[in-house]
């Protein structure tokens, strides 16, 4: 029985391990591309946001100084703007080396969610991992470089650390401290914090 439970497990990490290469490799081809032209009806964001987000990280390496004129964007969202300045430095500067950085926290959303399935609803997780594969505001926000991605990444440990922290008071602490970091990756993240969380004490 239990040489049955631990090739059933195999079997379902394999598969899930194998979705996770398989949308993670659709999601870095031409990852210069412009984002699709119908994600909003009213804001151009996702097509101008981009830019403005990296363009302290890009003075650091091209000029050796963060500013060279007035934005400042990186003290509004300092977390993103330093991974992206570390990408610049390795790769060089450029729009995929940019996008790099949204993909990168969407991987790490991945890992953060398959902990959360793993340990509320394991019999549901390939299923879970499956359909967040092919979702299709997932995929292209992965590949904008908009700090949605960085923002829900510590939304979801927050979350994670929320949900511990009732038999572990000791991690409501790293919930505060992820929420944080949410807030300084984008600052729109405070809508959940004032609406959102205060429903989970109803």
């Amino acid at each position: 029985m239990m040489n049955q439970n631990r090739q059933t497990f195999s079997r379902e990490s394999v598969c899930i391990l194998l979705l996770f290469l398989l949308f993670l490799s659709i999601r870095i081809i031409h990852l210069a591309a412009d984002p699709p032209d119908n994600l909003s009806l009213e804001s151009g964001g996702e097509y101008g946001d981009p830019g403005n987000y990296a363009l302290n990280a890009r003075n650091k390496v091209l000029f050796g100084q963060w500013q060279i004129d007035e934005f400042a964007g990186m003290y509004v969202v300092p977390v993103p703007h330093f991974v992206t300045y570390g990408s610049f430095l390795v790769f060089g500067v450029g729009i995929w080396q940019m996008n790099l950085v949204p993909l990168f926290f969407s991987a790490l959303c991945w890992l953060g969610l398959f902990l959360l399935a793993s340990r509320y609803f394991p019999r549901s997780r390939l299923l879970f991992f499956f359909l967040l594969g092919i979702n299709y505001p997932f995929g292209i926000y992965s590949r904008i470089n908009d700090q949605v991605m960085p923002m829900t990444f510590f939304v979801i440990l927050a979350i994670y650390y929320f949900i511990e922290a009732w038999g572990r008071p000791k991690y409501f602490f790293l919930t505060a401290l992820c929420l944080s970091l949410s807030f300084l990756s984008k600052e729109k993240i405070l809508y959940f914090h004032l609406i959102v969380l205060p429903l989970s004490f109803v």
